[in-house]
């Protein structure tokens, strides 16, 4: 699998969207900073923590104070790097007091979204971990992108659901 980039918490923006390919193992240096936070759409539903992540790393902390609210941050792939690939996202996730949403597939979000020629949308997201309370853990999930994708972006956050949840080593990889 090669390393697509470190997202970290906004390692895309570090440098402009742009995907690096650079080997096996290529991890870029964390974001770090509110201004690069800012170039997620919708960022100002999270909080950077610098030091709020596992051991100390950094992390983003997006909260919901309503049970239909939707509080997403959102990041689009570079298309040309992704299209005809299956891609994996992973992060440390971190959940505290979030409510049960309405439906299953609602609550912590951490999620692929492919936007196909056609203009539908398919959402690769967890399923586990959508409410409750529980310690930092290592989620992952995987999409392929059709060659033919209109736009592929990455979405983190609550969705219908009260509470709070914490996201650090955000990682985008292309599985060889």
């Amino acid at each position: 699998m090669k390393k697509f980039t470190t997202l970290g918490l906004a390692g895309l923006m570090l440098f402009g969207g742009t995907a690096l390919f650079a080997g096996d193992n290529v991890e870029e240096n964390m974001a770090s900073t509110p201004e690069l936070l800012k170039r997620w759409g919708s960022s100002q539903f999270a909080t950077l923590l610098p030091t709020g992540g596992p051991k100390g790393k950094p992390a983003i902390r997006i909260a919901s104070g309503a049970s239909d609210a939707n509080r997403q941050i959102q990041y689009k792939l570079d298309l040309d790097k992704v299209r005809g690939k299956v891609i994996e996202l992973s992060a440390d996730v971190k959940a505290e007091n979030v409510s049960q949403p309405p439906k299953h597939y609602l609550g912590v979000k951490m999620m692929i979204v492919i936007t196909k020629a056609d203009g539908t949308r398919q959402y690769v997201d967890i399923t586990t971990g959508k409410s409750g309370s529980y310690d930092w853990r290592e989620c992952k999930v995987k999409a392929a992108i059709p060659t033919n994708a209109k736009e592929v972006a990455i979405s983190l956050g609550l969705q219908s659901a009260m509470g709070a949840v914490y996201f650090s080593d955000i990682d985008v990889e292309i599985d060889d």
